[in-house]
């Protein structure tokens, strides 16, 4: 499902960047034919609710997470989180063109020698994001350790919500840039995530 077709769905939906120093929250609306800002917020956070980019303190980061609800009067439930770039592996393959279907076994089949973690100890997923000159399907490939992806899921479950997509942080600044500036999207451009433990730098180039 590309971007664009997600944010089709008519549902509520608030969008959480926890960081070392602090958590923002968006609330869109998207009922309409463009989405709708409601809510934009911010509490402060200490980086001692992290080990590494694993949340370790879900409550007290629950906590600040329910003083954005109650001080701004959000009531939606389903959450729109990213991962930090830093914690999550990814990786561009090359495959023999197949359909969706016979693409899913192969990567099932394929994983343990594509993910350099046990995959077991993954949650993996794929993309296909378009074809090399000979024809080959490219396909994308992320993986974060369970443990991350939990204490996410752990820490929205304290304020019981309901956690719709986990992205990763320069995947989405990708995103928002295509959506909104799709006459700049076969130029050269630089995106630029500054963080307070890391940025990130997207280079795009003739729609790559």
């Amino acid at each position: 499902m590309s971007f664009s077709s997600f944010l089709g769905k008519k549902e509520p939906l608030l969008s959480f960047d926890i960081g070392s120093t602090s958590i923002k929250c968006v609330e869109l609306q998207l009922k309409s034919s463009k989405p709708a800002l409601l809510n934009v917020a911010m509490a402060p956070l200490t980086p001692d609710v992290f080990s590494g980019y694993t949340i370790s303190n879900p409550e007290k980061v629950a906590d600040r997470i329910k003083n954005i609800l109650d001080a701004n009067s959000i009531t939606a439930k389903r959450v729109v989180a990213a991962m930090a770039a830093p914690a999550v592996f990814s990786k561009k393959i090359s495959v023999n063109s197949m359909d969706s279907s016979d693409l899913r076994a192969y990567m099932e089949l394929e994983a343990s020698n594509i993910v350099p973690h046990s995959i077991d100890a993954v949650r993996m997923d794929y993309h296909v994001v378009g074809e090399s000159e000979d024809g080959q399907m490219e396909v994308l490939v992320v993986a974060v350790k369970n443990e991350l992806v939990d204490s996410y899921l752990e820490t929205f479950g304290l304020c019981d919500m309901q956690v719709a997509v986990i992205d990763v942080d320069y995947f989405a600044v990708q995103n928002i840039f295509e959506l909104n500036y799709p006459d700049l999207f076969d130029k050269n451009s630089a995106l630029i995530n500054i963080g307070a433990r890391y940025t990130s730098i997207n280079i795009c180039s003739n729609g790559e």
